[in-house]
């Protein structure tokens, strides 16, 4: 009788979680909407944006471009030239519609999608898709979106790499994906087939061949990369650092000391490099890549430049250890709880980048994109804490293999985000976590009962 009675108790909860959450995302999917439409064919301003439209217009990329997203980029301003067509409407159109399949793919795959509930994965997909940081990344001229778009494709091909027969096509399948990874933002593909193992990795039944066949297509991609970087994506073709592991570590590590640390630094470090250069750069972090990155690269070369920036990370822990390892716990907690770290650095807290990453979403729509993100921000994280564990607690259909997937590729994809960054907390880069923490609110609305969806819809 006991457990009858606490049964209920959680149904109840659950019911009024599940309604509090279809609410909080009628909310955002409204003012995204609206956002969405009055944002629609305008840019925000970013650097980065003008960049790539003149790598796709000169033809001159490097293992920072990437070879697809200029290419899309100068076609757009082509037809813009000769249509007037907005340079950024038909980018975003694509963008959004890429993002909007994949999600949809996504949902389907972890939810039995019928005539019954078709509409309410449609609106879980919406939910997804007007989240005011995602829909930033597809309203940019940012390689994110598309970015974000392939792994989720990649990962609906992967679960079904789990079929009565295993096909040997996966392995194409799955190296084409890493190879448009790696093309639309460098390393990505890497990135995708670390994720692919962890899938396989977490499913249950035998998975030799499935495994076997990943491994052949990322030793293909290894090749792949390298090739690429001799003849398409050359580092430092466009005057700045390269884009190794090695270099990005360095400069998570290092730049923020690079004045502090300069007594400690070889004297193969001082003599391009001065201590009022080392000033410069700390202060301004956009000339790591320019100033202090593409001097050393040019100096020592690829592989010599890849010794200093380890010596410089040595002499990072050896002197600076304390520092050193407070600085990357810090970085953990603020892509492992973005929201909040948002939320912090709006209130002035912290060193980052979000004061001018929230103005480009404001920069046409005020009052829209303050709304937009404070629901998203605030209101929708906290729903979705409590539905996931509402669904751990009622819905034993959900919490499946998947649920520890997503948990697996959560933290590493925090690690990776962490620690590859240049400069200071940047939410853009954590466009796959943004959207891993929507995922559990999109799910419970899928799982939501009939009576429940009446309710609201």
């Amino acid at each position: 009788m006991t457990e009858t009675k606490n049964s209920l108790s959680l149904g109840r909860i659950g019911r009024i979680v599940r309604i509090l959450l279809l609410f909080a995302g009628a909310c955002q999917i409204l003012f995204g909407l609206a956002y969405l439409a009055a944002n629609l064919g305008k840019m925000q301003n970013y650097g980065e944006t003008y960049e790539l439209l003149d790598a796709g217009k000169s033809l001159v990329f490097d293992d920072r471009t990437g070879l697809i997203y200029p290419l899309i980029l100068a076609a757009a301003d082509l037809l813009h030239g000769i249509t007037g067509v907005p340079f950024m409407l038909p980018v975003q159109i694509l963008q959004l519609v890429l993002a909007y399949i994949s999600s949809s793919l996504v949902l389907k795959s972890f939810c039995n999608v019928t005539t019954g509930n078709r509409l309410y994965v449609e609106t879980a997909n919406l939910f997804l898709l007007t989240s005011a940081p995602l829909l930033q990344i597809h309203l940019s001229g940012l390689p994110y979106s598309l970015a974000l778009s392939v792994l989720c494709v990649q990962y609906v091909v992967t679960k079904r790499a789990f079929g009565k027969e295993y096909e040997k096509k996966m392995m194409w399948q799955w190296l084409l994906l890493f190879v448009l990874e790696e093309l639309i933002l460098p390393w990505t593909g890497f990135l995708g087939a670390l994720f692919a193992l962890i899938c396989l990795l977490f499913t249950r039944g035998e998975k030799k061949i499935q495994i076997r066949g990943l491994l052949v297509a990322a030793v293909l991609l290894i090749c792949f990369h390298v090739l690429a970087g001799i003849f398409i994506l050359k580092p430092g073709n466009r005057g700045k650092m390269q884009n190794s592991p090695i270099a990005i570590a360095a400069c998570h590590l290092t730049w923020s000391r690079l004045a502090d640390n300069y007594f400690f630094w070889d004297e193969e470090i001082k003599e391009i490099f001065s201590e009022e250069d080392a000033v410069a750069v700390t202060n301004t972090e956009s000339l790591v890549l320019t100033d202090f990155g593409a001097t050393v690269d040019a100096e020592y070369g690829y592989f010599g430049a890849q010794k200093v920036y380890l010596h410089m990370m040595a002499n990072v822990f050896q002197n600076r250890t304390r520092e050193a390892v407070s600085d990357q716990i810090a970085d953990l907690k603020s892509y492992g709880f973005m929201p909040v770290t948002v939320f912090s650095n709006l209130k002035g807290y912290g060193r980052s980048q979000t004061g001018f990453h929230v103005g480009r979403l404001r920069e046409h729509s005020p009052e829209l994109g303050s709304l937009l993100i404070m629901i998203s921000l605030y209101l929708i994280p906290i729903s979705i804490l409590l539905s996931g564990a509402v669904i751990t607690l009622l819905s034993k259909k959900m919490v499946n293999i998947n649920s520890a997937f997503i948990f697996a590729v959560f933290v590493i994809a925090v690690v990776i985000t962490a620690f590859s960054g240049y400069f200071p907390f940047d939410y853009r880069r954590g466009y796959l976590l943004w959207y891993l923490m929507e995922i559990p609110g999109a799910f419970a609305m899928v799982s939501a009962t009939e009576g429940e969806r009446k309710l609201l819809w």
